[in-house]
């Protein structure tokens, strides 16, 4: 056995692009000591083909994998969102990830849907829905890693088959897929999100073993992003809920919940996240999703924690698919054209990538030898509990006017 595809192996963003195209099954991935993961060559199996080096993205420039895409002066900015709450409230934002997969499912008869879900023991891979009734599964964020698999590999049977297929991904996810296929192709059209960063799934683990020995029950869901009214009735949307097998739900705000507190100031990312060449406007989507921060500012009526999704459009296979959906009304959507320059001055990570925290090392060591929440105290120091609860009981319109004095 030996690592290193590359020799920049500190580079590698794990989006398994070499171990889909080895003709021999000679690569998998496998954790390091932090629990990322990374390609592991087994020496007896490989024929030394270079299929791997030739494929993998870390030395290939970003705009290899922009195709016919936009430049930054190209691009179109959008803020959606569903009108009605009760669909809005089954995505982590707006619902314009759903929108625009149902909108490809109504066109194309066959058609194919590939995103990050859940899956047994709280783990989140890469699955393929053909049929609109699943989209459920794709919805909402997932604050770790997802595990590619072979869903690359599937990608290129369906299209070969003749589906439209719609992936999402985080951008490094979708330039390793394009890396894999080779070649565009005009049915497929590719959907990444404004990445914070990605957790390894060992780090969401110790979490759940934490919460689990402190509870004494198994956690049967999570889902990031639950929303929830506060006092006044705006809707708020960066909580978490907990489910466990005896149907206890536990919801904690960002401020509270431990996992949510080390994710939101970056303490616990895949160290090649801090460095990542695709934080960039230069997209390798043909659409970028995210939340559209501080939208109120310019949209009366529209409140960002309530859910409203940005939709930045890339590439003429984009906007072919996001004229289409605003040409049908019986989706029920409030889609308004934004400014470029307003998005990108509201969500810096679509121009950089986020700061590694000063003791994200530090707590990665931490991990290895206690508990997750007593990890985040160590590292972080104790929340201060009546600050938090008076935070969390503030309505959001109260918040925000006061928001510069916290």
């Amino acid at each position: 056995m030996r690592y290193s595809v590359t020799e920049n192996q500190a580079e590698c963003c794990g989006c398994f692009a070499c171990a889909s195209v080895c003709p021999v099954g000679a690569i998998s991935m496998k954790p390091d000591k932090e629990g990322c993961i990374y390609p592991v060559i087994d020496t007896d199996k490989c024929i030394e083909c270079g299929l791997c080096e030739k494929t993998c993205t870390i030395n290939k420039p970003i705009t290899k994998f922009c195709g016919g895409g936009y430049s930054a002066r190209n691009q179109t900015a959008y803020a959606l969102r569903y009108i009605d709450e009760n669909q809005r409230d089954m995505s982590a934002s707006g619902g314009a990830f759903s929108a625009i997969a149902e909108i490809c499912f109504d066109t194309h008869p066959k058609c194919v849907v590939f995103g990050a879900a859940w899956v047994e023991n709280n783990k989140v891979q890469h699955i393929a829905v053909e049929r609109k009734e699943e989209l459920y599964l794709l919805r909402k964020s997932k604050y770790v890693q997802s595990e590619i698999g072979d869903a690359y590999i599937k990608c290129k049977k369906y299209l070969n088959d003749g589906f439209f297929v719609v992936f999402s991904g985080t951008p490094c996810q979708i330039a390793g897929l394009k890396s894999y296929l080779g070649k565009d192709y005009d049915s497929l059209l590719t959907i990444d999100i404004v990445c914070h960063g990605t957790p390894p799934a060992w780090v969401l683990e110790f979490y759940v073993n934490s919460i689990e020995k402190r509870y004494g029950r198994k956690v049967k869901n999570i889902t990031f992003r639950y929303k929830k009214k506060d006092l006044l009735g705006t809707t708020q949307s960066k909580k978490i809920l907990i489910e466990l097998d005896n149907n206890k739900k536990i919801v904690q705000s960002a401020r509270k919940n431990y996992y949510l507190r080390g994710f939101q100031i970056a303490l616990f990312y895949r160290s090649v996240c801090y460095d990542c060449k695709y934080a960039t406007q230069l997209r390798v989507s043909d659409i970028t999703l995210g939340d559209y921060w501080s939208i109120q500012d310019i949209v009366p009526g529209m409140i960002d924690t309530s859910g409203v999704s940005c939709v930045l459009v890339n590439s003429e296979e984009g906007d072919a698919v996001f004229e289409s959906l605003m040409n049908k009304n019986e989706y029920s959507l409030e889609i308004k054209e934004t400014s470029i320059d307003f998005l990108y001055k509201h969500n810096g990570l679509l121009c950089a990538p986020i700061e590694k925290h000063k003791q994200r090392d530090r707590f990665m060591e931490l991990l290895q030898q206690t508990d997750f929440c007593e990890a985040i105290d160590l590292t972080l120091g104790k929340r201060n509990k009546v600050k938090t609860t008076i935070l969390d009981l503030m309505p959001y319109k109260v918040f925000y006017s006061l928001r510069r004095f916290f």
